[in-house]
């Protein structure tokens, strides 16, 4: 139920039951666990519906639970990692568990009838059980606010436009910003053992997922920088500065023909690999800082960072 001086907009307020249900195993297994826990809305119908009425609020950003297309995947929606945490620190805030506690062993299909009789008494607001939805009022309005994460969850599939990557492989769910930072830590270790070449590789990709990222909510990034001081410098020596495309080319070209062998045209590659790594490294660093406002919260990464920015 809602506490004291909590509101869920039409949904109710302090002291309105907005859910019923049947805890089979313990409390802190369903709730504590299930319906309170970050990351678990894809999994938690309450926390679904919840969210749903508090999206605008929160600024959630829908996805389905697996980054996939499948019906299940999009009835099952879950939210964004930042905004699920926020999401779940007002659930705390806002709401309170009452329980009745079974000491008969009573069986579980009386429990079920026991549960559909409260439930008919006391109307909690979220209730959208098949069996008992028609006595709630406001399940049309509970059922729409739903249907906007869904339509949203699938969009953000089809266009790819979401800062998280979905590993279905063993179920695991990681945000990109937490990849690249598992990428850059390695980075780290790779160059201080004087690895240069998988310290490149590995703040390559970091510094590609956080590039977007930032462009995305800034405008701008490490490479349109990098772009923009290199036809400054053409400009000034020559008159005339390549393209952005052939710009590109050569920023990339160490980072790329690690990954690449050009149709295995070219066997050897000339560079000086430490500058290349400290470089690359750098630029993903700042990357990061373009797109969240902060550093990664890693001493061994900034530490190298601050080194290398001498």
């Amino acid at each position: 139920m809602l506490s004291k001086n909590s509101t869920l907009k039409q949904f109710g307020s302090g002291g309105k039951t907005i859910y019923v249900g049947i805890a089979k195993d313990s409390l802190k297994r369903r709730d504590l666990n299930n319906h309170f826990k970050t990351c678990k809305t894809g999994y938690s119908t309450l926390r679904r519906s919840i969210g749903a009425v508090l999206k605008e609020k929160l600024s959630l950003t829908a996805l389905t639970r697996n980054g996939t297309l499948t019906k299940k995947a999009i009835n099952n929606f879950k939210f964004q990692s930042d905004g699920d945490q926020r999401f779940s620190n007002w659930m705390e805030s806002n709401l309170v568990i009452g329980y009745w506690e079974d000491h008969n062993n009573i069986p579980y299909k009386v429990l079920r009838q026991l549960e559909e009789d409260v439930t008919k008494e006391v109307k909690p607001t979220l209730d959208l059980d098949n069996r008992t939805k028609r006595f709630n009022p406001l399940a049309p309005e509970l059922f729409a606010l739903r249907k906007i994460c869904k339509l949203e969850a699938v969009d953000n599939v089809i266009s790819g436009d979401t800062q998280t990557s979905y590993l279905i492989r063993a179920q695991i769910i990681m945000e990109k910003r937490e990849i690249a930072i598992k990428q850059l830590r390695a980075a780290t270790k790779h160059y201080n053992e004087g690895d240069y070449i998988c310290s490149i590789t590995l703040s390559g990709a970091a510094e590609e997922i956080l590039g977007k990222i930032a462009k995305k909510r800034t405008g701008r990034n490490q490479l349109d920088r990098e772009i923009q001081y290199l036809r400054e410098v053409y400009k000034y020596l020559t008159g005339n500065a390549p393209d952005n495309k052939d710009l590109i080319k050569k920023i990339n070209r160490i980072k790329n023909e690690l990954k690449h062998n050009d149709s295995g045209k070219n066997e050897w590659l000339e560079a000086d690999f430490e500058n290349e790594a400290a470089g690359m490294f750098v630029k993903a660093v700042k990357n990061y800082h373009d797109a969240y406002n902060e550093f990664p919260p890693h001493k061994i990464i900034n530490k190298l960072f601050e080194s290398l920015s001498l």
